[in-house]
């Protein structure tokens, strides 16, 4: 068998696996994908630690290994499952929320308003003249202007805000706890944010800028108290935003 003093090193080495393995990977991340990803990293830190303790029982005791089969068999299910929920609930292209997992969601913060009588609003937001990108760039680099955007609205946003691709070029923000004067304060913190980026395509790095959103907003409940009336007068007042030359934001009330 092993030396009972090299026990503590092989503990060690595995932590020591564990802890650089995840330094790495944190400090790979984007900013904002940093308040989402602390389950993972958990159970990163599971995966990890546990093969160390499976290695330090084959140095020491081969016949214990029988007993860390099925903790890593449930901890491999685990991952499996973890990836198909975000897969089902993820927009493949952008990352947002899909349109079934937004109103999900959408429709427990109705639920909570009406309990709580308290305040939402409904962000729609169309990316102005994108056939006319998708034209001149190729759907590559079209692709690449929504990610674009997406990041865009995500950044502008809180945490616990949820942001959805509605459809094509269309995304649509849900903001808890927001009146209409602050969601419209948000709505145009990222049509100016959306103004400034610049896009490389990932074709011919062709650079792509001037993009712009049109943005409709409807809160509860002066625009409406059911979700789908809500959706309809953010929808309005986005169409009205383009009318009005888009790269606008308007509310919609009453």
């Amino acid at each position: 068998g092993l030396p009972t003093a090299s026990v503590p090193a092989i503990v060690l080495g595995a932590v020591t696996y564990a802890v650089v393995g995840n330094v790495l990977m944190l400090g790979s991340l984007k900013a904002h994908q940093l308040t989402t990803s602390w389950s993972d990293t958990l159970l990163e830190f599971a995966s990890l630690s546990l093969g160390g303790i499976t290695a330090v029982m084959v140095a020491t005791r081969p016949f214990l290994i029988v007993m860390a089969i099925l903790p890593v068999v449930v901890l491999h299910r685990l991952v499996l499952m973890r990836q198909l929920e975000e897969r089902a609930t993820t927009d493949h292209k952008t990352g947002l929320l899909t349109d079934a997992e937004w109103r999900d969601r959408a429709a427990s913060e109705l639920r909570r308003a009406r309990r709580r009588d308290d305040v939402f609003s409904v962000l729609m937001i169309d990316l102005d003249h994108f056939r006319r990108i998708n034209s001149k760039y190729g759907h590559m680099g079209g692709d690449a202007a929504l990610r674009a955007v997406a990041d865009a609205v995500r950044g502008e946003v809180r945490t616990y805000d949820s942001v959805g691709r509605f459809g094509g070029e269309e995304f649509v923000v849900l903001l808890p706890g927001s009146p209409q004067l602050h969601s419209m304060a948000v709505a145009e913190r990222i049509r100016e944010r959306v103004a400034e980026l610049v896009v490389t395509s990932p074709v011919d790095a062709a650079v792509i800028t001037g993009l712009s959103v049109s943005i409709g907003v409807a809160a509860y409940p002066e625009a409406g108290t059911a979700m789908e009336r809500l959706l309809n007068r953010a929808d309005r007042a986005l169409y009205r935003a383009k009318g009005f030359g888009r790269n606008q934001v308007v509310a919609e009330v009453g």
